[in-house]
């Protein structure tokens, strides 16, 4: 009989319960709930035309929030659907479109070019407060 028979058993037990443990956890990340993402067109301010930058910047920003996981991009059709008729978007706006398009978040911003500088400035906003 060796002197390290409680010994053993004290590791038995810890090693025991981590792996009932371990499982739980995994799970218990898996259950997190995916947020969704609005992002609203881009205002832009330019001096020639770059009205293309308006959906190019909303879609790399899209596919570079997409691509790290974990959330879930409210398709442009929905957006344009939840903001049609409305010329200019106001933060007071925004509870109304992420109750329309079920969002959690919503990205709003502008892009401005003045002589031969740029400006890209965007703002995220909670669904439930628009703040």
């Amino acid at each position: 009989m060796t002197h390290f028979g409680p010994i053993k058993g004290f590791y038995a037990a810890v090693i025991v319960a981590s792996m009932m443990f371990f499982p739980v956890q995994l799970f218990a990340e898996e259950e997190q709930a995916v947020k969704s993402i609005a992002v609203l067109p881009f205002e832009v301010h330019a001096s020639k035309d770059l009205t293309y930058l308006k959906n190019g910047i909303r879609d790399m920003l899209s596919s570079r929030l997409a691509a790290g996981g974990g959330v879930k991009i409210i398709s442009k059709n929905s957006i344009a659907q939840a903001v049609k008729g409305k010329e200019s978007l106001v933060p007071a706006d925004f509870v109304d479109i992420s109750k329309k398009v079920n969002a959690d978040y919503l990205i709003s911003g502008s892009f401005t070019s003045l002589g031969g500088g740029a400006s890209l400035d965007a703002k995220v906003y909670a669904a439930d407060s628009n703040k």
